[in-house]
């Protein structure tokens, strides 16, 4: 037997922010499996295997976000887009449920819907982010980028450079693609406004939706 190198105190894969120990310690050694898999590159191999775990242990956050990311991977985005469904349905308040569901979104060219689904990703992030909902981030800068959706492309950039999420190389080379992407000047430059007068009677709703 090999020894086991996915750390049971570890952050559940599968969003919940619980520790693996006290969220489904049952799976750590399927979940290990999983990632060695992964690692080596085979995925058909370990959607395979995530498949037949969620027919044993239905409803499991872990391998309902294992399976979606494998989905994707596998390029089988209709099955991706049911189980990220299915995943969203059982954890609607679940970051990575909300995050996979944005790349589902994306996919399908609902790139308003795929904003909203990550923005409240992002938001229902408890303390740590998880490593796959900054993958997720990355993804959809990409697609924003090829769509022209500039404004999700540069806000889910700021978020990944003030959080510091991902590696400096990673984070440059998405600020990269969206430069030669080709957005319009007027969204790279920030075009200060003149101060509102103190005496204006609407400079509070105009301060607040300038914000």
């Amino acid at each position: 037997r090999h020894r086991m190198s996915l750390d049971p105190y570890s952050l559940c894969p599968g969003g919940t922010g619980k520790k693996i120990k006290f969220c489904c310690h049952e799976l750590l050694g399927d979940l290990d499996q999983l990632d060695r898999l992964v690692e080596g590159d085979q995925v058909q191999a370990a959607l395979e295997q995530v498949v037949r775990l969620s027919d044993k242990h239905p409803g499991k956050a872990c391998l309902l976000a294992t399976r979606t990311k494998l989905e994707l991977a596998a390029k089988k985005f209709n099955d991706a887009a049911v189980t990220s469904r299915a995943f969203l349905e059982a954890f609607p308040d679940n970051p990575l449920a909300l995050g996979h569901a944005a790349v589902t979104a994306a996919l399908g060219d609902n790139l308003q819907e795929a904003a909203t689904l990550f923005d409240r990703g992002r938001e229902a992030v408890a303390a740590e982010v998880p490593d796959d909902l900054v993958r997720i981030g990355m993804t959809l800068v990409q697609v924003a980028c090829q769509v022209g959706q500039f404004g999700l492309a540069e806000s889910t950039i700021e978020w990944l450079s003030e959080k510091s999420l991902g590696s400096e190389e990673e984070r440059s080379v998405l600020a990269e693609t969206f430069l030669t992407a080709g957005p319009p000047p007027a969204l790279r430059i920030r075009v200060p406004l003149a101060e509102t007068p103190a005496d204006t009677p609407w400079r509070f709703e105009f301060d607040t939706a300038l914000k």
